[in-house]
């Protein structure tokens, strides 16, 4: 009973999905470090530029972005991956599109 009172109406059912991906190089599949010209922050900071998204700092360094509404961060994982982190949408065609505008 305590569990079901928690629950939500089904009108507020949302769905957030999340996708990684490891960043490596093409020419001899090594792993991109954080810095320079072709590393993991270029690459963070260029997608800002591109996407418009604010960034989010630690310590000094760009260590992922957020959507400036809150519909959406990608950021970087322990692993050197990048996650996107997807708005709460309501159907799985709204996934989909988020996905493949996150991966043009």
């Amino acid at each position: 009973e305590h569990l079901a009172e928690g629950n939500k109406p089904r009108e507020k059912w949302r769905i957030g999905t999340e996708h990684e991906k490891f960043p490596f190089y093409v020419d001899g599949n090594a792993p991109v470090p954080y810095g320079g010209e072709r590393g993991i922050r270029a690459i963070l900071e260029g997608m800002q530029n591109k996407l418009g998204w604010d960034p989010i700092i630690d310590d000094g360094r760009i260590i992922g972005l957020v959507e400036p509404t809150g519909q959406g961060a990608i950021s970087l994982e322990p692993g050197g991956q990048f996650e996107l982190s997807g708005a709460p949408l309501e159907t799985i065609h709204q996934t989909c599109r988020e996905g493949n505008a996150h991966l043009a």
